[in-house]
């Protein structure tokens, strides 16, 4: 650069198809160009004057290193592990259990039983009292015992009371 040349600044000024027609910007001067992160339309302008240019560029350099910096720290977080714990305690995220069942098959198991229940209600009472005593773990020899029955007989009347159990609940297995 010689010394009686002043350096030459340009300026991407923003403009619309309304702005260039009030402006009286001459369209061939207009071209798509890339600002910050995105392709706009701009009308280049150029100038000896670097405070004036400093002044335009200033928001455009902020925005293209406010990306920067994002894309930095996404790259890093790529690379992080992150803890479990951490997120809960901050963030107040909480980890799914596999393990937990869904309020889905929770409320599923609830109508289930709520229909089991009415189902043992309507048993005889000898009915209810071998159902009783199996739910307690009881063998059939004990239920014998406890009923003044055989176990053959128990034995019988258990499969039987099962049997009629799981056919009345077959819409829900």
């Amino acid at each position: 650069m010689k010394a009686d040349q002043k350096k030459q600044y340009v300026i991407q000024m923003e403009v619309t198809k309304e702005s260039i027609k009030d402006l009286g910007i001459n369209p061939k001067e207009v071209s798509y160009q890339k600002v910050g992160s995105e392709y706009k339309l701009v009308h280049l302008i150029k100038t000896d004057n670097e405070e004036l240019y400093k002044e335009f560029m200033q928001p455009v350099w902020r925005e293209a290193k406010e990306i920067e910096r994002k894309r930095n720290a996404e790259m890093e977080c790529k690379k992080t592990a992150l803890s479990l714990d951490e997120l809960y305690e901050n963030y107040k995220y909480e980890t799914l259990d596999y393990n937990q069942e869904s309020a889905l098959e929770r409320l599923e198991k609830e109508e289930l039983l709520e229909k089991l229940n009415k189902l043992v209600e309507e048993l005889d009472e000898i009915d209810k009292q071998i159902f009783k005593y199996y739910m307690e773990e009881k063998s059939d020899s004990e239920i014998a015992d406890l009923l003044g029955s055989k176990r053959t007989t128990v034995n019988y009347q258990r499969r039987r009371i099962f049997s009629n159990l799981k056919n009345s609940l077959e819409d829900y297995l």
